[in-house]
């Protein structure tokens, strides 16, 4: 089994280390997508609108969740953000997810990458968030562990851990996010409301 997350972590770095070694946002990579691709590149326009979830109360951006794709080599899923209006469905943010049986190897593992990602991001802002509760499990048993590195443009690449409650149905996670200025702009200030 540690062998098995020692391959996972390194491919994960490198996956990293291939996206953080660039200037501009565009060059990041999550699963040979970045920022500023078309998602129709990568997918049928049948299969996104098939993938189509609701998250946000403002449907501005849409979300195309592929989980357990036979398309993904290191992630387990991933969800990727566009614009409703955008018939080329430009990407905005992509996010790719790693599910963990024991939220502590997760937490090592994210040690590991943002460690990684640290040396690289030198002029990047960088901020720690440790254990904090999840704001959508109500029963405050879900917690997340959370890196933001923030670049120049204010574009950010974020490392976090997912430690949901038994109760919450959802898996605990690694999650590696890649996010436009814009769209973090837009999920602070129009997506809940």
């Amino acid at each position: 089994m540690k062998f098995k997350n020692f391959i996972l972590i390194i491919s994960l770095i490198f996956s990293v280390q291939n996206i953080s070694k660039a200037d501009d946002i565009r060059d990041f990579e999550i699963e040979g997508m970045s920022i500023g691709d078309s998602l129709l590149d990568f997918y049928s326009k049948k299969k996104i609108n098939e993938s189509l979830t609701y998250n946000y109360s403002s449907d501005k951006y849409l979300t195309a969740e592929f989980l357990n794709s036979k398309n993904l080599k290191k992630y387990d899923g991933i969800n990727i953000n566009f614009l409703k209006t955008d018939k080329k469905m430009i990407i905005h943010a992509i996010h790719g997810m790693k599910g963990y049986n024991k939220i502590k190897t997760c937490i090592e593992d994210k040690k590991d990458i943002t460690n990684d990602i640290k040396q690289l991001f030198t002029s990047a802002s960088i901020n720690e968030k440790n254990k904090r509760k999840h704001e959508q499990d109500k029963s405050g048993k879900s917690f997340t562990y959370d890196t933001y590195i923030e670049l120049q443009s204010k574009d950010f690449v974020s490392i976090s851990c997912y430690d949901w409650s038994n109760n919450s149905g959802w898996v605990d996670h690694l999650r590696i996010s890649i996010v436009t200025k814009k769209f973090m702009e837009w999920i602070n200030n129009e997506a809940y409301n």
